[in-house]
């Protein structure tokens, strides 16, 4: 999936994240890439394949930001946060509507972490 990357931003929640753009059969999604350790490109292009970032546990994600509701520390596993939301001229990203991000990959898990064909696969 080739893209245009518009945004890479350190913030509160999501920590350290990239939105791509990208054109799927037709229709532009707007891609997040969340609380990653480091991310390794700058706005333009951005190629299939191309390593973009690493996993990381930033933003709410951090075992710092992470408490039970007794104030107790849960540490959180590094991870990357993906959305797919479907770009619309004008609106914000955040008021986008959302794909479930599964739609796009030919593997799937089952709930015990086995893959699985995507018969759905966009």
């Amino acid at each position: 999936m080739d893209g245009i990357q518009p945004n890479t931003h350190g913030g509160r929640d999501f920590g350290n994240y990239i939105i791509i753009a990208s054109e799927i059969n037709g229709k532009t999604y707007w891609i997040l890439y969340a609380h990653l350790n480091s991310i390794n490109v700058t706005t333009g292009e951005i190629a299939a394949g191309q390593k973009i970032g690493q996993i990381g546990k930033t933003g709410n994600a951090s075992d710092e930001r992470n408490t039970d509701p007794y104030g107790i520390l849960t540490p959180v596993n590094p991870h990357v946060h993906m959305e797919f939301r479907v770009f619309e001229e004008g609106v914000n990203f955040n008021d986008l509507g959302t794909e479930n991000p599964e739609n796009f990959f030919n593997t799937k898990f089952d709930q015990q972490g086995n893959p699985i064909k995507n018969e759905n696969c966009l």
